[in-house]
């Protein structure tokens, strides 16, 4: 662990504690949108970046409060 940062602020341990649950956040979204259909997307909130795979066909910005994601 690197000193003086929170252990969820490391990409690697945010994907393994959330990667598994991340289509089921995605979900409510997906019921309402055709994802498909989306040409730019800002993702404010974004972590490191588990929803990108979803919009690689779009303009895709993300941007997250943690320097590391």
């Amino acid at each position: 662990m690197i000193v003086g940062t929170r252990i969820t602020e490391l990409p690697w341990v945010y994907r393994m504690l959330q990667g598994p649950h991340a289509e089921l956040k995605l979900a409510p979204v997906r019921s309402h949108n055709d994802l498909s259909t989306a040409r730019r997307v800002l993702d404010v909130g974004c972590g490191p970046g588990i929803n990108t795979r979803h919009f690689a066909h779009a303009e895709y910005l993300g941007i997250d409060i943690s320097r590391r994601y």
